[in-house]
């Protein structure tokens, strides 16, 4: 049952990331060297800002209020933060395989990368069983969108994604790519073969025998320079925990 949980988070963590995250950090990671490098990596890349909303419904009906997410996309790394916790915030260094909660309050850090490891094996016992582009077509805000179904099975239990990918919308598909990698998710490599950008996705799955359904929208999207300084973790925080 703790496998078949896992999946389902991460699952919803890799929906996060296409709808859009010892000591402290060495020195070097804060040098000016290394931030530059960061930079001149970002004019290959383009700097992106994604904002999003997700709805959870347990059999049938609404749980919990809507969230909204911000996402902020540079080269290796990404940042997440919810509208309802601002005061926290997730790092996801790709460069490094490092995944971080940081609190702004209280200046401290703590990274979850363990976690998120656990989370990736369980991934990696999931095989996509169906993957098609139906013909279905519909517009989402200002995106032209066509849907794509992605089926996955894990020790027998079945999980579906809807997916509306548009192609009005361009994202550097070695950045999707380097996503999928890094969350092992067999799902993000699927949808990887297809052109154009997830702009609605909804999984629905099973859980302790109650059916649960997640569904993830795009809303807002902006090209253009983020510092690095942004997606670095503070040197003046102090690490916590483990």
């Amino acid at each position: 049952m703790r496998a078949r949980k896992s999946v389902y988070v991460l699952l919803a963590v890799g929906v996060w990331l296409l709808l859009f995250g010892a000591a402290k950090l060495e020195a070097a990671d804060l040098e000016a060297g290394n931030i530059k490098k960061m930079e001149k990596e970002a004019v290959q890349q383009e700097d992106i800002y994604f904002e999003k909303k997700s709805q959870t419904f347990i059999n049938g009906e609404l749980a919990g209020p809507e969230k909204v997410m911000s996402v902020w996309l540079k080269g290796d790394r990404i940042r997440f933060e919810s509208e309802d916790n601002k005061n926290q915030y997730t790092l996801i260094l790709m460069d490094k395989g490092k995944t971080y909660e940081l609190d702004k309050s209280q200046k401290t850090y703590r990274e979850v990368s363990s976690e998120m490891d656990k989370l990736k094996e369980a991934s990696e016992r999931t095989t996509v069983v169906v993957s098609k582009r139906t013909g279905e077509k519909k517009k989402i805000k200002d995106w032209n969108c066509y849907q794509v179904l992605v089926e996955t099975t894990l020790e027998g239990n079945k999980m579906k994604a809807t997916c509306w990918l548009s192609e009005d919308i361009h994202v550097s598909p070695k950045a999707i790519e380097k996503m999928a990698k890094f969350s092992k998710m067999k799902m993000l490599e699927e949808l990887v073969k297809y052109p154009g950008y997830p702009v609605e996705v909804t999984m629905d799955s099973t859980l302790q025998g109650k059916q649960v359904r997640v569904v993830s929208t795009l809303t807002k999207i902006v090209k253009g320079p983020i510092k690095a300084e942004f997606v670095q973790i503070p040197f003046e925080y102090t690490k916590i925990g483990l």
